[in-house]
């Protein structure tokens, strides 16, 4: 790896903007479908609407549930560098298991997500590849104009594609994101909670009737003054000889089970465009079939697959191209450690051992097992003797092996 820092003399484009806070607005479809239309306007499109109601949709707890478990299990694996350098290769383990990295990979992941990611590499100290990676807020990037304004309502910026800028860029210009779809779910699920909190507190609570002599007005102030110091339930208070009715529709749309299945039926949605399926995350009436709750952990896999082929392919197509540029050497490619269960990759071992004798080594450095010495007394020189202490499936091991 090379001794020198190259690449910082670039500008660092996150010190020159101008952030505003986010707009927390209550939403609306009307509100959403303005913000739509102004991002995908042909003659000036523009995001920032759209952004700000992304970031309150993501407030949802459904939302980021479901976000978190399809990021989770790539997070949770383990990347490494394919090369021969094997000095390389364990700077890059330990660069991987940093927590900037982590940063940098939930960055890429979130592409699927908002549709457009622009990410500023900032180098630190390349020798013991310490970097910092800095989101440009989504708000400041005009990716069809290929340029970061410096505040979120100007129209000419920085031009990042041919400037001197460490930067990495990630998905289609046009693309708006799953939150595009999921955004609009969100509103109607909250607006169905409000209605559901105004139904309760309406109805939830008994509500205090009181009858005053008609042309008593003293009556009437002291009866309501005295009625509402008692709490916060509803209150009535009428003449005597008046009749106050509560009529609900026949088509139920004052019950509390109307607005539960509108919240359900929205949480269902969104499960199925992030995760390809709702077994996964609900249980309704197909949660004893087994069959079909593989099938759709299938799906959800297959989701989860295509991203950590998109992670790939941005870290090796753009990563490592800065990393070179910065004067680190990199001879080789990031992968996936692929997952293996242990018991499966015994079986595996012992069907191949069988065909080609494996070295006894293999099996030490592989699952950490302890090899004694080969005895003198040993009928077979190849067999192997495991410490006393392993496991059972190690013990398996040993004797399917001998």
């Amino acid at each position: 790896m090379a001794k020198t820092q190259k690449g910082s003399d670039a500008s660092i484009i996150v010190n020159q903007l101008t952030i505003n806070q986010v707009n927390r607005q209550a939403m609306d479809i009307g509100k959403f479908k303005d913000a739509l239309k102004s991002a995908e306007s042909l003659t000036n499109p523009n995001r920032t609407l759209l952004y700000d109601m992304y970031t309150n949709a993501l407030l949802d707890p459904h939302l980021k549930a479901v976000i978190q478990k399809r990021k989770l299990p790539i997070l949770n694996s383990k990347l490494q560098l394919n090369t021969k350098n094997t000095k390389l290769k364990e700077v890059i383990e330990k660069y991987t298991n940093t927590i900037e990295f982590d940063l940098l990979l939930h960055y890429i992941l979130d592409t699927r997500y908002w549709g457009h990611t622009l990410i500023e590499v900032i180098p630190l100290d390349t020798e013991n590849m310490k970097f910092e990676y800095s989101l440009i807020p989504r708000k400041h990037v005009k990716a069809d104009k290929g340029i970061v304004v410096k505040t979120s309502t100007d129209s000419e910026g920085i031009d990042y594609v041919n400037g001197n800028y460490n930067i990495i860029e990630i998905a289609d210009i046009e693309n708006l994101g799953l939150l595009s779809a999921a955004t609009p779910c969100v509103i109607y699920k909250r607006n169905g909670f409000g209605d559901f909190a105004q139904y309760t507190e309406i109805f939830g609570q008994p509500i205090r009737e009181g009858i005053y002599d008609g042309h008593d007005d003293i009556a009437r102030e002291a009866l309501k003054r005295d009625l509402t110091e008692m709490g916060s339930a509803g209150v009535f208070v009428h003449p005597e000889g008046t009749r106050i009715n509560f009529i609900e529709s026949k088509s139920q749309s004052g019950s509390s089970d109307l607005y539960d299945k509108l919240i359900i039926n929205c949480n269902n949605e969104i499960s199925k465009l992030i995760l390809g399926n709702t077994l996964t995350t609900e249980v309704g009436s197909n949660g004893g079939n087994r069959s079909l709750g593989e099938t759709m952990k299938e799906s959800e896999l297959d989701l989860i697959n295509a991203d950590k082929k998109m992670l790939i392919n941005v870290l090796n197509s753009q990563l490592i191209p800065l990393f070179q540029k910065f004067g680190i050497a990199i001879d080789g490619e990031f992968s996936f450690v692929e997952n293996i269960n242990l018991r499966d990759r015994i079986d595996l071992d012992i069907k191949i051992n069988s065909a080609c004798p494996i070295e006894p080594s293999y099996f030490e450095e592989t699952y950490g097992v302890p090899i004694m010495k080969k005895q003198d007394n040993a009928q077979d020189s190849k067999k192997l003797f495991f410490s006393r202490n392993e496991k059972s499936f190690f013990e398996k091991l040993y004797h399917l092996f001998s």
